[in-house]
């Protein structure tokens, strides 16, 4: 049977409760974004949840089936007893993914049909934790699954899902999400590099294979190729400058001189998981989105419409 929520925090971290024993177990790679998302969540829980629903937790157009006038919900494998604002904030991830409608319009008509109010501030809470609850199942599977052919597939959507937490927090704390974010490093501009020759070499190679096979397996094969090769030319050209940003930008959070970027995310992701990092969360939520601005530069190859995806206006 279902549990049914009766607390503000039962209705708020119910669902990430589940997960987050699983996601701890996997001793991954640390991800700050989650961690910071997680204490965000704690102290932040919604006040007094008017209505308690049954909440499919996966909302959005593919997950309903319409015949003739009946209409048929489906993928019910994370559904459960919570607030019905979870599932619009499961209908703003999906439309940040594949944008499908003006959720604005859509919104308030659902807040015309149903007995209870539209909380806008519930829905961006909710949005932080799709996010979060998200990543935890996106990096394990980037990290430990056996799927070669997926491997990239999945550091895109971490990439995605990381600068989509950092926006469902900036909005859930009442910023505008363009004032956290750099303007320079959004700018999509491949330099050169000594190596810059031999990534077009192997790009040029693969687009002369995708002229001369068929089949779709090789058609894959061969895109998946040529993505790689030009995410290698991307990370050739501006790892070295983003490694050395990343560096100087832990370095004033932590109050510390650190070894590598890579340590400096061990400490950080500690320091957050143990509620001892002595920073503005406004400084923290501006690295943070720096970090995965620099992510999707890299992988925009790999990402395609995707590396713009931003959360809709939804008020």
């Amino acid at each position: 049977t279902m549990a049914v929520p009766v607390t503000d925090e039962e209705h708020a971290l119910g669902e990430l409760r589940i997960a987050e024993p699983l996601y701890d177990a996997a001793d991954l790679s640390p991800e700050p974004v989650i961690s910071f998302g997680r204490r965000w969540m704690r102290r932040n829980v919604p006040k007094r949840v008017d209505h308690t629903c049954f909440v499919q937790g996966d909302t959005g157009p593919g997950n309903f089936v319409f015949h003739n006038d009946d209409v048929w919900l489906v993928d019910l494998e994370i559904s459960h007893f919570g607030d019905p604002m979870e599932d619009l904030a499961a209908i703003c991830v999906r439309d940040m993914v594949t944008p499908f409608g003006d959720l604005r319009r859509l919104f308030a008509e659902y807040e015309s049909l149903v007995d209870w109010r539209l909380d806008h501030s519930r829905i961006r809470y909710h949005r932080v934790s799709k996010c979060v609850r998200s990543l935890m199942a996106i990096v394990s599977l980037a990290e430990l699954g056996h799927q070669r052919g997926e491997m990239l597939t999945w550091w895109a959507y971490r990439a995605l899902y990381v600068r989509s937490a950092c926006q469902a927090l900036a909005e859930a704390m009442g910023l505008d999400f363009a004032d956290v974010r750099h303007p320079d490093i959004v700018q999509d501009h491949v330099g050169g590099s000594p190596w810059t020759a031999l990534h077009d070499l192997l790009g040029a190679d693969l687009d002369d294979l995708s002229h001369s096979l068929d089949g779709s397996a090789v058609d894959d094969l061969i895109q998946r190729g040529t993505q790689a090769a030009a995410v290698l030319k991307r990370v050739d050209a501006f790892d070295a400058g983003f490694q050395a940003a990343e560096k100087a930008e832990l370095e004033e959070l932590l109050g510390s001189e650190i070894a590598t970027s890579a340590d400096g995310l061990r400490q950080l992701d500690e320091r957050l998981r143990h509620d001892t990092l002595n920073c503005d969360d406004i400084d923290l939520l501006r690295f943070l989105s720096a970090r995965a601005d620099r992510q999707c530069l890299l992988l925009r190859p790999a990402m395609g419409a995707m590396a713009d995806g931003r959360f809709s206006p939804i008020d």
